[in-house]
């Protein structure tokens, strides 16, 4: 009753089995900490986003003296191989997320860059910030 399979339909499948171990079998990408390629600067990061940035000490203050209200924390991560684009998208992500939360300021908390081999080099950075309503 059971039938084998006939010749020249296991042969189209044998195509289709090797697509499939060789694109299972490829190696992920592994990033490596790096030392900061760039730093955040007001032509590079701080004047892409509408909202104030304050020092994480200082933001601490504010929202201790009730000046500010903290939002909590916002992550984000961009990655490239030009590190001016992959700063835009940062600040592309901040911008949004920071209206999202109807936030008006931010403080950076942490800055980490990694790279993966490869030429071009690529690059990733990964953002933490305090989201904060601040008055005016």
């Amino acid at each position: 009753m059971n039938a084998p399979w006939r010749l020249p339909a296991r042969a189209a499948l044998l195509p289709a089995f090797c697509l499939l171990v060789a694109c299972s079998s490829s190696q992920p990408v592994v990033w490596q900490s790096v030392a900061s390629p760039v730093n955040l600067t007001e032509e590079n990061f701080v004047a892409l986003v509408d909202a104030e940035v304050v020092d994480p000490v200082v933001a601490t203050a504010r929202v201790s003296l009730a000046e500010c209200a903290g939002m909590g924390a916002l992550q984000m991560q961009a990655a490239g191989s030009v590190l001016d684009t992959i700063l835009q998208e940062a600040a592309a992500q901040l911008q949004q997320r920071l209206s999202a939360s109807g936030a008006n300021a931010y403080a950076v908390q942490a800055v980490t860059w990694e790279s993966a081999a490869g030429e071009p080099p690529q690059w990733r950075v990964l953002l933490q910030v305090q989201a904060l309503i601040c008055s005016a």
